[in-house]
């Protein structure tokens, strides 16, 4: 059986590896999955640095951790000094060990911002290999999609009305999310003008709770509001 698997491994076929090619085999197979453990437990393990992935509601405290990060690691370094002129034939060692000092720090804190960032929302801003230049991106960016998502939530918040779908506790936490909402956005909402927002939100059937709210001389805060509805719940 000449064509049989027994005559294949015959040591007089010419065919069969030698022993010590086999372990070595071997041994290289174990390296392999050894290492594709380790890459796979790296690539699940990367350091996120402390700075939360950037989102459409986050622009604010992101912006913080990274500056903070970027400080932190000496990172900043390539957005605080400008780019050095490019290295030339008759560079001196003092300006190509600058360049390369600044184009270090570039590449790293690029690939800091970049790792922030989820791929569906950076494929919404503008591409750089300067992180200056790809930070104002994101900037820009956002000011503008801030914007109009605090125009929306302000909108939102002055055409709200109370349907009883809910505990008035309820609504008043719901309205006091918008605000802290817009409080990220950089747009301030008042205690004052929340309450008042509050108050105008509520049907006819709690027009005795909006008499008695306007009777008093002190404005309420909004932990006084809560605590009043809740101590008058059973009055409408």
């Amino acid at each position: 059986m000449s064509g049989s698997l027994e005559g294949s491994l015959s040591p007089n076929n010419g065919k069969q590896k030698p022993p010590g090619v086999v372990l070595a085999t071997v041994k290289l197979l174990i390296l392999l999955v050894k290492w594709q453990e380790q890459t796979s437990f790296l690539s699940s393990s990367l350091p996120t640095l402390g700075i939360q992935p950037l989102t459409s509601a986050n622009y604010t405290t992101w912006k913080d951790q990274l500056d903070l990060t970027k400080g932190y690691f000496d990172l900043d370094y390539a957005i605080r000094n400008d780019e050095p002129d490019a290295l030339t034939v008759t560079s001196t060692a003092e300006q190509r060990s600058a360049f390369e000092k600044w184009d270090k720090a570039n590449s790293l804190s690029l690939m800091t911002v970049k790792n922030s960032i989820p791929l569906g929302l950076r494929g919404v801003i503008a591409e750089s290999e300067k992180v200056k230049t790809y930070l104002k991106s994101v900037d820009d960016y956002f000011k503008g999609s801030s914007k109009a998502l605090a125009s929306s939530l302000m909108l939102k918040m002055l055409t709200l009305k109370y349907d009883g779908s809910s505990g008035v506790h309820e609504h008043i936490v719901k309205m006091s999310d918008m605000e802290n909402k817009l409080k990220t956005l950089e747009m301030e909402v008042s205690d004052n003008f929340l309450v008042h927002f509050i108050m105008t939100s509520l049907p006819a059937q709690f027009d005795p709770f909006k008499i008695y709210y306007n009777a008093q001389k002190d404005k309420w805060k909004m932990s006084e509001l809560i605590a009043m509805c809740q101590t008058r719940r059973g009055s409408p």
